[in-house]
């Protein structure tokens, strides 16, 4: 697909820029493991089913032993380096899943309408706000979003399923199509 991918509907739907993603397993219940993790990233460690905006990488609590971190192209080498070096310790697995992913953007007040059309998880103003993060089903495909702000949201989901996953978002996005719940 081509890089300029938007939609406008109830909501406006943009293809992301592409960003490096590195996976981290680790024991994250081990203070220690929390410890040289936060002064690998330089932010704090997420808590379950939460989100950490930091300076220069944002980290995602995906499982209990896992998370992913998000950074930028410049800051990606430095980044890998400082885990695997305040790592190195530690029973761990930290790999690079860039091109595994892609991302979209979904503006518009109207956000939370659009998740509930395909996914079964909560996106009430009382259980889902910035800084909560998210691993479910978006129609039949995987996925994890989170709350950039009031009226955004980013949804995450494989490479290979980019296509289809724009054409759902799309076809749910449509005028006069939310269901008003939120």
């Amino acid at each position: 697909m081509a890089n300029k991918i938007e939609f406008n509907g109830a909501v406006k739907i943009v293809k992301s820029p592409s960003r490096k993603l590195i996976s981290v397993r680790i024991d994250l219940n081990d203070k220690k493991t929390r410890s040289s993790l936060e002064k690998a990233l330089g932010c704090n460690v997420p808590t379950e089913l939460s989100i950490v905006f930091g300076t220069k990488v944002t980290v995602a609590w995906m499982s209990e032993d896992e998370l992913l971190v998000l950074t930028t192209v410049s800051n990606f080498a430095k980044t890998f380096s400082n885990l695997t070096k305040n790592l190195k310790q530690y029973h761990c697995l930290i790999l690079d899943i860039s091109d595994s992913r892609v991302f979209f953007t979904v503006q518009g007040s109207q956000f939370r309408d659009l998740i509930a059309k395909g996914s079964p998880v909560d996106v009430s103003v009382e259980a889902f706000r910035v800084g909560d993060f998210r691993r479910s089903r978006l129609g039949m495909v995987a996925v994890a979003f989170w709350i950039i702000d009031t009226d955004s949201l980013e949804i995450m989901c494989f490479r290979s399923l980019e296509q289809f996953m724009f054409k759902w978002l799309c076809n749910a996005a449509e005028r006069d199509s939310m269901p008003g719940y939120f």
